[in-house]
């Protein structure tokens, strides 16, 4: 266990931290981001849910699934689709669901309501 007198050039703050770490306590942090000792560890709540047509990665890929459904549908515009495109555009989809999964801070309510 270290010791107040193991570095004699803390701060009270820092005494405060170590204390609270030493006595298996998680630390509050204050507005400045310093433990605050003897208070217990109180966790954020939970972001409110929201419901689904709020979510921009599900308008994402339901404007996908339409483009493709249309792209299948329409033999006119399957000649500008190659199979190369078809890798490029996999990709791309690819890449923008992790951009908005990364951008997600709330879940999606369950039960419609």
């Amino acid at each position: 266990m270290i010791e107040k007198d193991d570095y004699p050039a803390m701060n009270e703050r820092q005494n405060a931290l170590l204390q609270s770490w030493s006595d298996n306590a998680k630390p509050k942090a204050d507005t400045a981001g310093y433990a605050i000792a003897n208070q217990p560890y109180v966790p954020e709540p939970p972001p409110k849910p929201k419901h689904w047509y709020e979510s921009k990665t599900i308008w994402f890929n339901a404007i996908v699934v339409a483009v493709g459904l249309a792209t299948s549908a329409t033999p006119a515009l399957e000649q500008y689709m190659s199979a190369e495109m078809y890798g490029v555009i996999a990709s791309f989809v690819a890449f923008i669901n992790a951009v908005l999964r990364l951008a997600t801070g709330q879940p999606i309510k369950k039960g419609g309501a």
